[in-house]
């Protein structure tokens, strides 16, 4: 509904958290925002004393990574 009224690129950023998620939101917006997501991936990865640990780089990459991947299969599928 709101590309009826803007030419404006749009871009949604509630509840992404997979690469589903990623996906159906990819279907009808230009861009996907990540943030609570990133957040807790960081929060669940930190130490005791709330210190980045050796898993905090990979926790995070890795959630990227799902949720690219799941723009790209979109991006791909309309592509063909």
């Amino acid at each position: 509904m709101i590309k009826r009224h803007t030419a404006l690129p749009v871009a949604v950023g509630f509840g992404v958290r997979d690469a589903a998620s990623a996906a159906a939101i990819a279907r009808g917006a230009e861009a996907v925002v990540v943030g609570s997501a990133l957040v807790e991936k960081v929060r669940l990865s930190l130490d005791a004393g709330g210190k980045a640990t050796p898993t905090t780089v990979a926790a995070v990459t890795g959630l990227v990574a799902e949720l690219a991947a799941g723009v790209r299969s979109v991006r791909q599928q309309a592509a063909e």
